[in-house]
């Protein structure tokens, strides 16, 4: 058994660098304007469709460049332990709003890895905002 902390041996700061031969994303000519609001990219999508009577309902809108933000309200469906809401909701949300920068990109992409380390709990009735940089 390890005695030591993931947290002091994990990858620091350096790790977020991207690789010297990555691209910059670029907005493309066709992207909705900064502000306005991004549609459900399906329907029953539980992330962002308005179909899932028991969805995130989350909310994205263009913003300046290749940004996004985004938010939702914590429902009591969304709950994990009581009051609080459930981790993989939460990271559903991160994804969800990862994703709606393919509007402003105009490309087709999914989710390969998807890693978070949470930072506190969430009480139901939370309106949460995410804006990735």
């Amino acid at each position: 058994m390890s005695t030591e902390n993931p947290r002091e041996t994990a990858p620091g700061p350096a790790a977020l660098i991207p690789p010297a031969d990555a691209i910059a994303p670029v907005r493309h000519p066709d992207a909705p304007p900064p502000g306005e609001l991004l549609g459900a990219h399906y329907e029953h999508c539980f992330g962002c469709g308005g179909g899932q009577p028991h969805g995130l309902h989350l909310q994205a809108r263009a913003g300046e460049g290749v940004q996004v933000s985004a938010e939702f309200t914590v429902k009591a469906a969304h709950q994990g332990a009581p009051g609080l809401a459930h981790g993989g909701v939460l990271a559903t949300a991160l994804d969800e709003t990862l994703g709606s920068l393919n509007w402003l990109l105009r490309v087709i992409a999914v989710t390969g890895r998807l890693e978070t380390d949470f930072v506190r709990p969430v009480p139901v009735g939370t309106c949460c905002t995410s804006t990735p940089r």
